[in-house]
């Protein structure tokens, strides 16, 4: 929104997620995952179909074993071998129970996923071409003041990929969250809406908004 419409904005707020601007250049999928291995997961979620032929067999193993606190991930896994490993992986981290959620909590996402599959969602990573296209003459450049929430200890979206954003959105300030992975939104939720606060606060005294 901030660079297809910039006047309808007056912030903007990302989790976890660092800012990527458009390029004149396409870089697939391949060529990304050699520049930053830990994106390994997007070969196979770029192909719905292959993925959800892997996910969709058992969507409460994967669950299970996903949504955890980032003190009970199995460091030993990368992504991509924890969605390899979905439909028969003796690894007890797809079976013991994860803090993360409650029952009925998982129990609704495995019967939503049960239901829609997850080829729709994978179609995000499939896109990749297709946003490059739409982007490409956009400004890179976001004018717009802005907070990046960082887990410290995200293993995919580490916070260190953020070091070069203040050049392309030079009114960006950095919330680095201890004790939490990326699932920060529930391990630090506290925290998070004290940063979110905070921040909202300072916006409403520079403009006109009234909270």
């Amino acid at each position: 929104m901030c660079m297809f419409h910039p006047e309808r904005v007056i912030a903007v707020c990302s989790v976890c997620t660092p800012y990527m601007p458009p390029s004149g250049v396409y870089v697939d999928t391949d060529t990304l995952v050699r520049a930053v291995p830990q994106f390994s997961y997007m070969s196979l979620l770029s192909q719905p179909e292959e993925a959800a032929k892997l996910l969709d067999v058992a969507p409460r193993r994967l669950f299970t074993a996903t949504f955890r606190l980032h003190t009970d991930i199995d460091a030993s896994l990368s992504f991509i071998e924890l969605l390899r490993g979905v439909p028969a992986s003796p690894n007890p981290i797809f079976a013991n129970p994860s803090k993360l959620l409650s029952q009925d909590e998982l129990d609704y996402y495995v019967a939503e996923y049960e239901r829609s599959g997850f080829a729709g969602g994978c179609n995000y990573y499939a896109a990749r071409f297709i946003d490059f296209n739409d982007e490409r003459e956009l400004p890179r450049t976001i004018s717009h003041k802005a907070l990046l929430i960082s887990p410290a200890e995200d293993r995919v979206l580490k916070p260190e990929m953020a070091a070069g954003m203040r050049k392309l959105v030079p009114n960006m300030q950095q919330q680095i969250v201890a004790n939490a992975g990326h699932w920060v939104l529930w391990e630090q939720k506290g925290e998070i809406t004290r940063i979110l606060h905070q921040w909202l606060d300072r916006i409403c005294e520079s403009t006109s908004i009234v909270p």
